[in-house]
């Protein structure tokens, strides 16, 4: 268990994050990473007023991204060795900075709180166009890249793939299958329901399955019953809640404003696959993206 934090920890504990999300907001951190440079030069080629950079400039200090030597403002070393990487992670900081300006507020979690599901704000309002446009590129960029890879490597040794894509991912897995060069006889796309003339043996479920309760889940097995051979592989692909994982315990609180609910868990999720008549046969951590791929298959005499 890790240490627990002071009250007083967790009020202050959010300007850190405010201070970080300025400062890359305004290019700071692109300025220093170019050149050491000063306070006053600093405020002028980001046209900021120069008292308060220079306080924003000690609490960046103070978090250890940057340092002052002999009055010019410096990059540490390891955060600029990290931030050399910037290019690859912008469009998650792009995300990450829109989430927290308008769906992290403690009233916008409360909102959501006191919401029925399918009713919270975001529901309503849900991303603008550039919006939209950023998270696809957080969710879906790299991220399909390696989960394709991964499903490749299960899949290439099957002689005829018969695929659906369902859900949120919009078919972008087959897509990047396809370029890996996985041949299919049939690849279909839907939004939900599985389409009642096709027979299939694969079934990709890419950040979706949250999204679903069990009244839902049942619905598309007693589909599926008719829709799948005996053989299918069913693979569900998605983040899940792991004790002392703090990276996927903030993702709860995405979930809470903007996301899916249900199946947080992933004991819960089998325990419900089980019991609907599909066994696990593989469970692959990607854990550089606190991801899980899930293969199931029915199970004889156990399904729906």
């Amino acid at each position: 268990m890790g240490e627990i934090m002071s009250i007083l920890g967790i009020l202050d504990r959010y300007k850190t994050t405010s201070a970080f999300f300025a400062a890359y907001d305004i290019g700071l951190f692109d300025l220093l990473y170019e050149a050491e440079t000063s306070t006053e030069t600093i405020a002028q080629k980001l046209t900021i007023d120069e008292a308060m950079c220079k306080l924003l400039l000690y609490k960046l200090k103070e978090s250890q991204w940057i340092y002052l030597k002999d009055n010019l403002w410096y990059l540490e070393e390891e955060f600029r060795k990290e931030y050399a990487g910037i290019d690859s992670f912008k469009a998650q900081m792009d995300h990450e900075m829109n989430i927290y300006n308008h769906l992290m507020s403690p009233e916008m979690i409360v909102k959501s709180l006191k919401s029925e599901y399918g009713q919270r704000p975001f529901d309503k309002n849900g991303f603008t166009i550039e919006e939209q446009e950023t998270y696809n590129q957080a969710m879906y960029g790299k991220k399909v890249q390696l989960i394709a890879l991964q499903l490749f490597r299960m899949l290439r040794g099957r002689k005829e793939i018969n695929a659906i894509e369902i859900g949120r991912s919009n078919g972008l897995v087959v897509k990047q299958l396809k370029k890996l060069g996985l041949r299919f006889e049939t690849d279909v796309i839907t939004s939900d329901l599985i389409p009642s003339s096709n027979q299939f043996n694969v079934v990709i479920l890419f950040n979706t399955i949250h999204y679903w309760d069990e009244a839902h889940c049942k619905r598309q097995f007693a589909q599926w019953e008719k829709n799948l051979s005996e053989d299918a592989q069913i693979f569900i692909i998605d983040f899940f809640y792991e004790d002392g994982d703090e990276f996927t315990s903030n993702i709860l609180i995405d979930w809470i404003t903007h996301g899916g609910v249900y199946w947080s868990v992933y004991t819960e999720l089998n325990d419900m696959m089980e019991q609907s008549g599909f066994k696990i046969t593989k469970n692959l951590p990607l854990k550089s993206m606190h991801t899980k791929i899930l293969r199931y298959q029915r199970d004889a005499g156990k399904f729906v």
